[in-house]
């Protein structure tokens, strides 16, 4: 089959989503020219989760061709990293290769995250090395911290240290203890490529006692550079998934972009009934719902769950 078919159509044929990474390891053995074709296809989808990132970002620093083959990127991390154990080995050339790729004005702090086994600090450089990247998952678990806290993805990507290529980010976040890491989600929007972005906003489940989440403006300082930046933003399409967002943090999030397309909100739990009233109050979909109509003139397009659309 090698011999008779184009290396286009054999391509074609091993791009087939029911080929898994085992088969194409068979197929990289079995011939030289069956390795060229089917090589770049091992690393155009690359899924990483905890340690796997570490080893990635290892073959990556040492053989950088590596990373021109990757088109999707999904990485799950802890950031959590304290008393987890330093690979002397690859730390070396992760500081060479940070001294190059980094900012100035992160450089040092990256390079002592990194001296830590910070995989927060890994997954950033990881980012600054895969030109042709199209679409990223991130999934931080943040436990302990949030994801990013001293590597400044903010930075990265103003400086233009990101993939041009990027044009669609998936943030999702594992939030137990600190709330939804909305400065760097907002930061995604910096990236003049990025068209579409998704987000799993989930912070938690509604518990008995809770009270309604209140509409309320945004004073933390992290957010003054991004409200200049309103209008300027590329993204056209936002999908807030398992959101629970007070409506001035959406309201960021709205006024980014310079022409939205676009939007999903998912509520991630019903707010039916005060609990702490005998009367029942408006639902806060419904009060979100007005506040975001009011204020962006949006319009409904399906009654099963909020689907607005500018």
């Amino acid at each position: 089959m090698s011999i008779a078919l184009p290396d286009e159509i054999l391509l074609l044929i091993f791009k087939d989503p029911k080929i898994g990474i085992s088969e194409y390891l068979s197929l990289c053995s079995s011939s030289k020219r069956l390795r060229r074709i089917v090589y770049p296809l091992l690393y155009q989808r690359v899924e990483l989760v905890d340690k796997e990132c570490h080893l990635f970002l290892r073959s990556i620093v040492n053989n950088p061709s590596l990373g021109l083959m990757v088109t999707y990127l999904f990485l799950a991390w802890d950031t959590y990293h304290q008393g987890k154990p330093v690979d002397s080995e690859a730390l070396p050339r992760f500081i060479e290769v940070a001294s190059n790729r980094l900012p100035a004005a992160i450089r040092a702090i990256a390079i002592a995250e990194l001296s830590t086994g910070s995989e927060s600090a890994e997954a950033l450089l990881l980012l600054t090395l895969l030109p042709r990247l199209d679409e990223l998952n991130l999934f931080p678990s943040a436990r302990e911290r949030p994801p990013f806290i001293d590597t400044h993805l903010f930075t990265i990507i103003k400086e233009g240290v990101m993939p041009t290529s990027l044009s669609a980010v998936y943030y999702s976040q594992d939030v137990t203890k600190p709330p939804f890491d909305l400065a760097n989600l907002c930061a995604f929007f910096f990236q003049p490529s990025v068209k579409s972005i998704r987000a799993n906003l989930e912070t938690g489940k509604a518990v008995e006692g809770d009270s309604e989440p209140q509409i309320s403006s945004i004073t933390d300082p992290r957010f003054h550079e991004v409200q200049k930046f309103y209008g300027k933003s590329s993204v056209e399409t936002i999908d807030l998934l398992e959101c629970s967002l007070l409506g001035a943090e959406i309201e960021v999030l709205l006024r980014l972009p310079k022409a939205l397309k676009s939007l999903r909100y998912d509520m991630a739990f019903p707010w039916s009934q005060r609990p702490d009233s005998a009367a029942p109050s408006p639902t806060y979909l419904q009060v979100l719902r007005n506040y975001i109509f009011q204020t962006f003139h949006l319009r409904t397009t399906s009654n099963s769950r909020e689907q607005l659309v500018h």
